[in-house]
């Protein structure tokens, strides 16, 4: 956004040089860890609970700063690996685990007996959640792969599988007949999630036979909920057995775009989409979807520390070890009713009416909200965006202003109407080929969530030109909004303060008040790419950071399955959001990419790739230059949390502001054209996922970064070059 004033670069320098420290955090995948010294050597400590062994590439106990350490489980005989804890949280079961070694760690895998049935052979599914104590046996020794799944039951097998046992929530539904206290919770879970949803009738007939159809659907919603899967459109090619009025295409769809195609259904035809889910179907459909890329962490995975602790072993010399007692797998019925099981028949189909899973502030409407388009929602797959199942890589620009009103501006130039805005969204797109607009939608923009036309008119004009927007829901920096103001008189206290709802920083809500507002109002709008939290989210507040991150994206979360999330950051040298400090953030669940900005103050103009040692190639994500969370100007490592993003995070990575000056004259807008096409040129040879050019106006300010459609500006052409590429590749 605005670059800021000397006499306060100054001032910030003092105050974060005071405050340098590396953050003992770990990398994707890995949790907090207690660092020794800045630049090691740093501790691993491998254990085992249960019969294995692990290997470790590099072999070694102690590695310097920046290390990444490859971790291989190899079970026992009758045993399986049934998952990971690094420094005492669950990492879900992905091999290899990459360990980056940036403090002492101590990595426990954990190794569970192989259970057998009497009746199953040895079906790996079965097997697999048996181990994980997700599935369990009736008392005779049997599994019953051919007994039907109850509609109880289900719920309370997504339940113990997404770790939700235990959550308190009114069930709204009338029939609970004779079923038990903890699977009538566990139904309210689910219904509190939006997973279950009944029929017309207000009931849920919990000791009826799921079907096949309804079983999809149940694990299908679980996954969105979780965070895993994103919702995909309905495909009626997939299966033309499936009506579509069933209300399950759409998720069925969803299932196999991130699964494949189900048990006994692989070659396109379902026939049996009407019948009764057996146990051994839906361990097999649960399974497949749980080890599909998307479900990389899970976190039932049993606790892995047991009453006698594996001993510690070092990842040079492997040894034997005892093998850690374990809670045995339960042998009671799963089922808690002593109303029969009914016969596995078809059954009546399940309304599409949702149960939402957070209810927004009431909201003051000034207009009609804008019935939105059916082009699908903006995904993510890996490190790249994806659209309507298709990668999404785009340019874009910035409009800050864009959702002014006569109510509100805070640009100092004259406030766009809607013919001129209309026309500007027209240039973007056709003279740089522009798929994405980002732009402040502050509580200064909607009178603290009153007045929503500013919004409305810019969802609805980028809508008809077929551009994606991102709105930022709060400024990091002193303008257009009160946060500014909150840091500097009260210390950068703010983001520990501003997860509280009776924390309003001089606004009319608190930022969790406006959010339920903002993000309840338009969850449902696939013209919004993705919700960004902050602007240039820099702190030296690190603790408060992570917190307001994780609290803020999962409240989104919760409110709004559909779309991606974001913090918002400079990711580029700035404090709190750097190095290790980055990694720690956006190593978030919650958060779905990850954001940097490029600007000479923290790189160089003529740099395509700062942190790059060359220019072109990215450098390694775990050396020191890289994690280093220090303060220094003129030395940006975007490059690094490009490389971080990527390589460690796995997770997308976008330029949400790139600006140079010199708009005033020709020769200037040449030599900016120049720059960032070089910078447009490395990052998206590297991989990235989007570049947003700051910024698009109607005038030339005093920073001279504007970018005018009517000055024949030779960076436009450049931008459409690489947008007429992508489309190409979709």
């Amino acid at each position: 956004m605005y670059r800021y004033l000397p006499r306060l670069w100054a001032l910030l320098s003092v105050i974060l040089l005071c405050n340098l420290a590396l953050s003992p955090i770990a990398a994707a995948r890995i949790a907090q860890g207690d660092v020794s010294a800045a630049n090691g050597p740093f501790t691993l400590v491998l254990a085992r609970s249960g019969a294995g062994e692990v290997a470790a590439t590099p072999p070694g106990e102690q590695y310097a700063a920046g290390t990444l350490v490859q971790l291989v489980p190899t079970p026992a005989t009758d045993t399986l690996f049934i998952g990971w804890t690094v420094d005492g949280v669950s990492q879900g079961w992905s091999t290899p685990l990459t360990v980056q070694m940036d403090a002492n760690h101590t990595v426990v895998a954990t190794f569970a007996p192989r259970t057998t049935f009497s009746d199953t052979g040895d079906d790996e599914a079965i097997a697999q959640l048996a181990a994980r104590g997700i599935i369990r046996g009736y008392q005779d020794g049997r599994f019953g792969p051919q007994d039907a799944v109850l509609r109880a039951q289900i719920a309370a097998l997504l339940c113990r599988t997404l770790d939700w046992e235990g959550e308190e929530h009114d069930t709204p539904f009338s029939d609970r007949e004779e079923l038990d206290a903890e699977l009538w919770r566990d139904v309210g879970t689910l219904a509190a999630r939006g997973i279950a949803r009944g029929y017309a009738d207000g009931t849920y007939h919990p000791t009826e036979a799921v079907i096949q159809a309804q079983t999809i659907s149940f694990i299908t919603r679980a996954l969105i909920a979780q965070g895993s899967w994103r919702a995909q459109p309905d495909d009626g090619g997939l299966y033309p057995e499936l009506p579509a009025g069933s209300g399950h295409r759409g998720d069925v769809a969803t299932y196999v775009h991130y699964a494949g195609r189900f048990p006994d259904a692989a070659d396109g035809t379902w026939t049996a989409w009407q019948s009764a889910a057996t146990r051994q179907w839906f361990a097999r459909t649960l399974w497949q979807a749980l080890t599909s890329a998307s479900v990389p962490t899970l976190a039932s995975t049993p606790d892995p520390t047991p009453t006698a602790m594996a001993t510690p072993i070092s990842t040079g010399t492997p040894r034997a070890t005892a093998t850690s007692t374990m809670n045995p797998t339960p042998t009671a019925s799963p089922m808690r009713t002593s109303t029969p099981a009914p016969a596995a028949t078809a059954t009546q189909l399940p309304t599409a009416t949702a149960t939402p899973t957070a209810t927004p502030s009431p909201i003051a409407t000034a207009t009609a909200v804008p019935t939105p388009d059916t082009r699908g929602f903006v995904g993510r797959q890996g490190t790249q965006f994806t659209l309507g199942g298709q990668p999404f890589r785009f340019v874009g620009f910035n409009l800050f202003d864009a959702a002014a009103t006569a109510s509100y501006q805070c640009a100092w130039w004259t406030r766009y109407s809607d013919e001129e805005l209309d026309a500007a969204l027209g240039a973007m797109k056709g003279q740089a080929g522009a798929s994405v607009l980002r732009f402040w939608a502050f509580q200064s923009y909607t009178a603290g969530g009153t007045d929503w036309s500013g919004i409305d008119r810019v969802l609805r004009l980028a809508r008809k030109h077929e551009i994606k927007v991102i709105p930022v829901l709060e400024n990091g920096q002193a303008h257009c909004g009160n946060y500014g103001a909150a840091k500097w008189q009260q210390g950068d206290t703010f983001y520990r303060n501003a997860i509280r709802r009776d924390y309003t920083y001089g606004s009319p809500l608190s930022l969790p008040d406006y959010i339920d507002r903002i993000v309840g109002r338009y969850k449902d709008d696939p013209t919004i790419m993705a919700w960004m939290i902050m602007n240039e989210a820099d702190t030296g507040d690190k603790e408060g950071l992570y917190a307001f991150a994780a609290a803020l994206s999962t409240q989104i979360k919760a409110l709004d399955s559909r779309h991606l999330v974001t913090l918002g950051t400079q990711s580029n040298g700035v404090s709190g959001s750097s190095g290790s400090d980055f990694i720690r953030l956006y190593s978030l669940p919650t958060l779905d990419f990850a954001e940097g900005h490029d600007y000479a103050f923290w790189g160089g103009d003529t740099d395509p790739l700062p942190g790059s040692t060359d220019g072109k190639t990215l450098p390694a994500p775990g050396s020191a230059a890289c994690l280093s969370t220090a303060y220094v100007p003129n030395q940006a490592k975007i490059a690094c949390s490009i490389a971080q993003a990527q390589q460690i995070l796995g997770k997308p990575y976008l330029i949400g502001e790139a600006g140079i000056g010199g708009a005033s004259d020709v020769a200037g807008r040449q030599r900016r054209a120049d720059l960032l096409g070089a910078k447009m040129e490395a990052f998206f040879a590297n991989g990235g996922g989007g570049y947003i050019v700051w910024q698009w106006n109607r005038v030339v300010d005093t920073e001279g970064f504007d970018v005018l459609g009517t000055m024949a500006d030779p960076l436009l052409p450049k931008m459409k070059r690489y947008a007429e590429a992508f489309a190409t590749q979709r």
